[in-house]
């Protein structure tokens, strides 16, 4: 009986095998937090932002499920076998697909409810099944980086325990599987993560608008003479640029003379790469004579 199933199980094709691998309670807690992670925000999310957000959350409620799951296992509470097993999974899909599509599709009406609030053009119809599709791939991506990090701590284990007693080389290969892992965090994945965070903020950027003019100071980025267009500096460097305090105004503060100030700002969308941005910079305080100044 027990070789049957092995043959069985052996003929079963890699989609069919990662779905029985995964944990039933792991993906109801995913669903959850999945569910929330589409919850209305106070600003509105660009697409890429918002996929990563729900991957990520995914992924934490998946660990926090398996998690559940073995310490239900592990206090020796009773367990659902055989038929009753196999309804209550399919139920349990049925009911994750279920909710997952329900909060796609209201996670439209809520972000275009906050983009109505701020005069920006609603999401397109098919932007909640390319988060879905998005959030799954890096779910997955996550959910495969977490068993190559168990498969690398036991195959460690397994070896150093021919030498040594078992629990210490559960330890040595935990050890063993961080250090490999922190090295490719701190830089691939870093890197990675630092990249899209700063694409998402640079698209948020430009969408978030106000209402504060150009500035009429040739000595300030943004103005007709400057290097720097005024809508590129994004809603920080408006506002920097806007809040500059006039000659007058320093002079109040100041016992002795003192000279317009010049106030040079690069935004997120100034250029594609930080050198781009710092060259821009450097030439616009040639341009206003920034180092001529005496200070």
């Amino acid at each position: 009986m027990l070789k049957k199933s092995i043959m069985k199980g052996a003929h079963l094709d890699p989609l069919d095998r990662f779905r029985l691998s995964l944990s039933t309670t792991g993906l109801l807690v995913a669903t959850l937090f999945f569910a929330t992670s589409l919850s209305p925000s106070l600003v509105p999310r660009p697409f890429m932002m918002q996929a990563l957000l729900s991957g990520v959350a995914l992924a934490a409620g998946y660990a926090v499920g398996v998690f559940l799951h073995w310490l239900w296992h592990f206090m020796e509470l009773p367990e659902l076998r055989d038929r009753v097993l196999l309804i209550s999974k399919i139920i349990a899909w049925l009911l994750c697909v279920t909710v997952a599509i329900a909060f796609l599709v209201r996670a439209s009406a809520w972000q275009n409810s906050v983009r109505e609030l701020m005069n920006m053009a609603p999401v397109e119809t098919a932007r909640p099944f390319s988060v879905g599709l998005v959030a799954v791939l890096v779910f997955v991506f996550l959910l495969a980086i977490a068993r190559l990090f168990l498969f690398i701590k036991r195959s460690v284990a397994r070896h150093v325990d021919r030498v040594v007693p078992t629990r210490i080389s559960l330890v040595i290969g935990a050890l063993v599987a961080l250090l490999l892992f922190w090295g490719v965090i701190s830089g691939v994945l870093a890197r990675f993560a630092l990249n899209s965070f700063d694409a998402s903020f640079q698209q948020l950027d430009l969408l978030i608008e106000d209402e504060l003019d150009p500035p009429s100071d040739p000595r300030h980025s943004g103005s007709e003479a400057s290097l720097l267009a005024w809508d590129d500096l994004g809603r920080q460097g408006r506002r920097f640029i806007a809040g500059t305090p006039s000659g007058e105004e320093l002079a109040r503060t100041s016992p002795g003379p003192v000279m317009e100030p010049i106030r040079i700002y690069a935004g997120l969308n100034s250029g594609e790469s930080i050198e781009q941005r710092a060259a821009l910079a450097l030439a616009e305080m040639e341009r206003v004579g920034a180092f001529e100044r005496d200070y």
